[in-house]
């Protein structure tokens, strides 16, 4: 054999042996990947718990304004946060005495007035519960696992007037997502 045609089939074995190299490397590449897209859903939850559900109050005419408290602990997971808000859970707000027809107002219970309201920060003045829902908490992130708590105390004054007997009233506290 001349050298031309053993340099000719050195070259087409080379050749073939790349040729059939090439069908396993086209296959790997020929193949089409495939997405796969993930859809995860976690729906918003909310939660809201109170210590206690009845307060009781001993007043005196023209006395000190008298105090209990209960506890709000609102818990969830949506991103904005929640708000949480009070009002009356009827008409005024008044107290209303089981015996007749009278009252002690929602107002700034303080000593010489007869007057009902509430505060969040412990101290000695306190706001009239209204018809309409007022924000006393807020957040503006999830809140951890325990919930997060805003103290709620309530004053009651009766002035030197004040028709002895039991008076009753409630308000409403509600806990919303922000949206």
């Amino acid at each position: 054999m001349s050298k031309i045609t053993k340099t000719i089939a050195a070259l087409g074995v080379v050749a073939g042996l790349g040729v059939a190299a090439l069908p396993l490397a086209s296959y790997a590449a020929v193949q089409n990947p495939s997405t796969v897209n993930l859809t995860a859903s976690l729906d918003n939850s909310l939660s809201l718990s109170v210590t206690e559900t009845e307060l009781a109050f001993e007043l005196e005419n023209g006395g000190a304004v008298v105090t209990d408290e209960t506890a709000a602990t609102v818990t969830t997971n949506n991103g904005k946060g929640y708000d949480l808000n009070i009002k009356a859970a009827s008409g005024d707000g008044a107290l209303t005495s089981t015996v007749g027809s009278y009252t002690i107002p929602a107002g700034p219970a303080a000593q010489g007035t007869s007057a009902w309201g509430y505060n969040t920060n412990g101290g000695d003045t306190y706001t009239a519960v209204t018809a309409t829902d007022v924000s006393i908490a807020s957040s503006t992130a999830p809140t951890p696992t325990a919930g997060t708590t805003t103290n709620i105390t309530i004053g009651v004054s009766a002035d030197a007037t004040q028709e002895a007997g039991t008076y009753k009233g409630s308000f409403v506290l509600t806990a919303a997502n922000r949206a």
